[in-house]
C-alpha cells in the first residue's frame, strides 16, 4: 500500500518531504468524488480561487496516486460507489495520514457525522451548500496543513537534538525527567563511590 500523506515517513524523510513541498507551493486540493457535476463545480471554485486542484472520481483512485510527497486537503463526497468517503477517512487516519479531510454528504446521520468528525474531519459540509461555506472549509483545511508542517518541523528539530545528545547528556536528561538533578545525581555517585 503506498504511503498516504507523510505519516509512514521517518523525520527526516517527512521533514524533508514537507520542507521542499511547503516552499514550492505545490499544495493540492484533492476532490474526490464520483459524480461528475459535483467535481466540476468545486474545480471552478478552486480555480478562481487560485487553488491548485486534482480530480478523482473514486476514492481508490485517489488512494493509488498518493506518494510520500502529497501534501494538500481532502475533499471527499460521503457516499460513493465503491470505497465510501467514511472508508477513505479511516483508510487515511490508519495509515496515520497527516492530510486534513472534508466530507461533503447529502445524507448524512449523526452517527455518521459524529464518526467523521472523531477521526478528525476539518468539518463536514451538508449538501448543498454555499460557495462560500465550501471555501472557508477548504481554507481551514489547508490551514491544518500548515499547523501540522510546523508542528512535524518542530517535533524533527526535538527529534534531531536529541540524538545529538552523548550518552551521558542522555543519562542526565533522562534523570531530569524522572525528577533528578546533575547535582543529586553527582552526590549519589560520589555517595556510591564512598561506601566502596
Amino acid at each position: 500500500m503506498p504511503a498516504l500523506g507523510f505519516g509512514s515517513l521517518s523525520p527526516v524523510q517527512r521533514k524533508t518531504t514537507m520542507n521542499n513541498t511547503m516552499t514550492q507551493r505545490e499544495v493540492t486540493v484533492h476532490l474526490v468524488d464520483d459524480d461528475e457535476s459535483v467535481l466540476h463545480s468545486q474545480l471552478e471554485l478552486l480555480t478562481a480561487a487560485g487553488i491548485s486542484v486534482e480530480t478523482f472520481s473514486s476514492a481508490e483512485a485517489f488512494i493509488s496516486s498518493l506518494t510520500p510527497h502529497s501534501a494538500g486537503c481532502v475533499v471527499t463526497d460521503l457516499k460513493m460507489s465503491g470505497m465510501s468517503g467514511l472508508d477513505l477517512q479511516r483508510k487515511l487516519v490508519a495509515s496515520n495520514s497527516t492530510l486534513p479531510l472534508i466530507v461533503v454528504s447529502g445524507h448524512a446521520n449523526v452517527p455518521t457525522t459524529v464518526e467523521v468528525m472523531e477521526n478528525g474531519a476539518i468539518t463536514l459540509l451538508q449538501k448543498p451548500y454555499d460557495a462560500n461555506e465550501f471555501l472557508d472549509a477548504v481554507q481551514r483545511g489547508l490551514d491544518q496543513l500548515v499547523e501540522n508542517h510546523e508542528r512535524a518541523t518542530e517535533l524533527n528539530s526535538i527529534h534531531e537534538r536529541l540524538d545529538s545528545l552523548s550518552e551521558g547528556e542522555m543519562s542526565v536528561l533522562r534523570l531530569m525527567i524522572a525528577g533528578s538533578t546533575k547535582q543529586s545525581h553527582l552526590d549519589r555517585t560520589r555517595d556510591k563511590h564512598a561506601d566502596c
